[in-house]
């Protein structure tokens, strides 16, 4: 009777132990499941146990969803790995899984709630803490790019940690620790263009402004002289030397258009 008491005990911690602790809720693509060094063919539904390695090719993708509802979804040639998971929506309740390579989103579920500083993701180059959260990211093996989505995570590595809050993210370098938060890329992005925007539009209204002051300068002067140097085009209103438009008003050089008022030198016309 002891001996069947043991057997049922030891049957139920195995079967506790790899017990499933999750599924595939959705699989594209090309993607392969590892459990004890044996491929597995998977599809939607198929049960995740600890110590599963999932991996996706250039063009498989997969979220699962755990017993605690976890979510977490995979990218194109990612490497996942379930290291520890235990749900008995108590403050015992623990999860750790690692991304060493790829693309990875994950929504928290209950362990987030009720045990969350028993919740530990890592990545190829950092470990990430929650506080009820949503976030995501990309790891290789020089460096991670780790975005908070919604409420905040922490960032852990080389003995430095940084907490990001929603629409924020760090980098982390091989060896390095997690820079100080940064405004997510997309708004980043968003912002530099703005910023090229109103720099163009600055210098475009200079430029009209220097325009209008040039044209409004050339109207004055305009107004002024008449359109040119004096009012008549010329250097005289009557446009020559003198209004008459000869030396003197005749047109010759003495009123009767000769040297004497006679036509001669002499009034004779001799000599």
């Amino acid at each position: 009777m002891k001996f069947l008491k043991y057997l049922l005990l030891v049957l139920l911690l195995v079967s506790t132990l790899f017990a499933s602790v999750g599924e595939f809720a959705s699989v594209t693509g090309d993607v392969n499941l590892l459990r004890k060094n044996r491929a597995i063919k998977i599809h939607v539904n198929s049960k995740l146990e600890i110590g599963d390695i999932v991996r996706t090719s250039t063009n498989g993708s997969a979220k699962m969803v755990f017993n605690d509802k976890t979510t977490i979804t995979l990218g194109k040639n990612t490497n996942f790995k379930i290291e520890d998971y235990m749900f008995d929506n108590t403050k015992k309740s623990k999860s750790k899984f690692k991304v060493t390579q790829g693309f990875f989103k994950t929504i928290s579920g209950k362990i987030g709630k009720v045990a969350r500083k028993n919740f530990k993701f890592k990545t190829r180059n950092a470990t990430i803490g929650i506080r009820g959260t949503v976030f995501e990211g990309t790891t290789n093996e020089t460096r991670d790019y780790i975005k908070c989505d919604k409420h905040a995570i922490v960032v852990f590595a080389q003995g430095i940690s940084r907490v990001i809050p929603a629409g924020q993210y760090t980098i982390v370098r091989q060896g390095k620790p997690p820079i100080a938060p940064l405004k997510n890329r997309r708004e980043d992005i968003r912002q530099t263009k703005l910023k090229k925007a109103y720099k163009y539009i600055e210098v475009q209204t200079t430029v009209k402004n220097v325009q209008e002051k040039v044209q409004q300068a050339n109207q004055e002067v305009n107004t002024v002289t008449g359109g040119s140097a004096n009012p008549g085009g010329s250097a005289n209103p009557g446009g020559s030397a003198n209004p008459g438009g000869s030396a003197n008003p005749g047109g010759s050089a003495n009123p009767g258009g000769s040297a004497n008022p006679g036509g001669s030198a002499n009034p004779g016309g001799s000599a």
